[in-house]
C-alpha cells in the first residue's frame, strides 16, 4: 500500500470466516514483526496440540473414563444375573416349601374322595404370583 505522502507502508489484513463468509476483522499497518509472531505462535500452539494428543497423559486421560464406564457396566450385568438367579432360587424354594407341607393333606382329601377340601388345599398357591394356578374339573366342567 502506499500512503498519500508517497511512501510504501506494509498492510496485513486480519480476515475471519463467518457464516456469510470471509470478512476482513483488522488492518495491520508495518508491523510485519507482529504478524510473524502470531503465526508463529499459532504454529507453536498447533504443534502443542498435536504432541499433547501423541502423549501418554492425553491416552491415560482418555481410557481412565472408558476403563470406568466398561467396569460398571459389566458390574452392572453381573449383579443382574445375580440378582435373577437370586430372586428365582427364593422362589423356588418357597414353592418347594409349600408343596411338602401340604403334599399329606392333598393326599388324604384326595383318597378320600374330599373334591372341596383339595380344592382350598390347592388355592394356597394362589398366594405367589409365579405360579399359574388351574381351575380343577369335574367331568370337562369347572367346580
Amino acid at each position: 500500500m502506499i500512503a498519500a505522502n508517497g511512501t510504501r507502508r506494509l498492510v496485513d489484513f486480519l480476515v475471519r470466516e463467518g457464516c456469510e463468509g470471509w470478512m476482513v476483522v483488522d488492518v495491520i499497518i508495518d508491523r510485519r514483526d507482529l504478524v510473524k509472531k502470531a503465526l508463529a505462535s499459532l504454529e507453536y500452539f498447533g504443534m502443542a496440540f498435536q504432541s499433547i494428543l501423541k502423549s501418554l497423559f492425553f491416552y491415560l486421560l482418555i481410557l481412565c473414563p472408558l476403563s470406568a464406564v466398561a467396569a460398571c457396566v459389566v458390574a452392572t450385568g453381573f449383579y443382574y444375573g445375580y440378582r435373577q438367579s437370586a430372586q428365582t432360587d427364593r422362589q423356588a424354594v418357597e414353592l418347594s416349601n409349600m408343596a411338602q407341607t401340604i403334599a399329606p393333606l392333598l393326599i388324604r382329601a384326595g383318597q378320600h374322595d374330599q373334591r372341596r377340601a383339595t380344592r382350598q388345599l390347592l388355592r394356597i398357591f394362589a398366594a405367589f404370583p409365579y405360579v399359574h394356578c388351574v381351575v380343577l374339573c369335574n367331568h370337562d366342567q369347572p367346580k
